[in-house]
């Protein structure tokens, strides 16, 4: 074979000097060139057979020296991480193809998330079905799934994919949740016997550093589940703290924060009245009312505009004179995976992209 030779395929040729590719071969003789058809590309898939200092054969492909001068490469692939969810819904509606799938894996244990997109997935290629026949089947089948897009009938071809072209989530949590998430951690170790509740001017800082996380719950929020825990309190004649109610008591916090507690008693709206021994008097005259419930309204997820009702738990211990508070979260668990479920969703009706809940195919498996 001449130094000169052309590797010529159906859409790409590339003046080559297969000398140079076999440079190290003794005997020019032992290169031999094989053409593979390759029905689903323009271009056949050549490989070239070297022969090894050992005598044995080495296929090799020719392939990266094709992409080297080609205009564009065959298909799109690569792996993309964002940090907003905007940024997952913007990048699906530019690269989606008819078979891209959503992902949604969510630990509820470990509270942990992603949201995955692959858009060349295993699936019925450019299938188009036929809205003015089969529209109400097409909608009971997605309202059974919880299915965003079309449902392919059973008898639509299924083509493979490379499933190697993803973007993804990983659902970066906010530092708010992050702050009361590790609050919440401390405190349930603490009455659990391994750590140490807060201090009264712990907690009348705390109160007053996230005052902007309290939340007023007056009637019917968006949020079933903390909709429902009011209500059951409210049953029970358990009242829910008022963000004013928490920002004095802070003040009234403070002002005692050197004294001792000498009784302390739990009324009907389960809050707790306070009685202190000093001569420092808070707003009731030497006593304070602590309510027992509370509710803030936080982001779960970094630079999420959707915002999560969370009930609070308000606990105390007195031992000496001396009292300790715990703040726990209702059900954080619960509050996360929702809050997930419910961004993959908003993901999946603006994209229109089918939504699974689970683990995406390994990258092993989809090559």
């Amino acid at each position: 074979m001449a130094d000169d030779t052309i590797i010529q395929g159906d859409a790409l040729t590339i003046p080559g000097n297969v000398a140079e590719i076999a440079a190290l071969q003794e005997d020019i003789s032992n290169r031999r060139l094989l053409s593979l058809d390759s029905p689903d590309l323009l271009a056949q898939a050549q490989m070239i057979v070297l022969k090894g200092a050992g005598g044995s054969d080495t296929l090799t492909s020719l392939k990266r020296y094709r992409d080297e001068v080609a205009a564009a490469p065959l298909r799109l692939k690569g792996w993309t991480t964002l940090t907003t969810v905007g940024s997952l819904i913007a990048h699906i509606l530019r690269y989606r193809q008819p078979d891209t799938t959503l992902y949604a894996s969510v630990d509820a244990d470990g509270l942990t998330a992603s949201l995955t997109a692959i858009y060349n997935e295993a699936g019925r290629h450019g299938y188009e079905p036929d809205l003015s026949a089969d529209d109400d089947q097409q909608a009971a089948l997605r309202k059974m799934i919880g299915a965003t897009a079309l449902v392919a009938p059973a008898d639509a071809p299924v083509f493979a994919g490379w499933g190697d072209h993803t973007v993804s989530y990983p659902y970066p949590v906010s530092p708010e949740w992050t702050a009361w998430y590790k609050l919440h951690k401390r405190c349930r170790a603490a009455l659990d016997g391994t750590g140490q509740g807060l201090t009264q001017e712990d907690l009348a800082e705390w109160l007053s550093d996230h005052a902007m996380d309290w939340a007023m719950v007056d009637g019917q929020t968006s949020d079933p589940m903390i909709d429902d825990w009011v209500a059951s309190l409210a049953s029970q004649g358990a009242a829910i703290a008022k963000p004013s109610q928490l920002m004095a008591l802070s003040r009234g916090l403070t002002i005692n924060v050197d004294t001792k507690v000498t009784s302390g008693v739990r009324l009907e709206t389960g809050e707790v009245q306070l009685t202190y021994e000093t001569e420092h008097k808070g707003p009731a005259g030497g006593t304070l009312t602590m309510p027992r419930y509370a509710v803030i309204r936080i982001p779960v997820f970094d630079h999420d505009p959707m915002m999560r009702h969370i009930g609070v738990d308000i606990r105390y211990r007195i031992a000496g004179g001396n009292i300790r508070w715990y703040l726990l979260l209702h059900r954080p668990d619960m509050a996360f995976v929702l809050a997930a479920r419910a961004t993959a969703q908003r993901a999946a009706e603006a994209t229109g992209v089918p939504l699974y809940y689970g683990a995406p195919p390994q990258a092993s498996a989809r090559v």
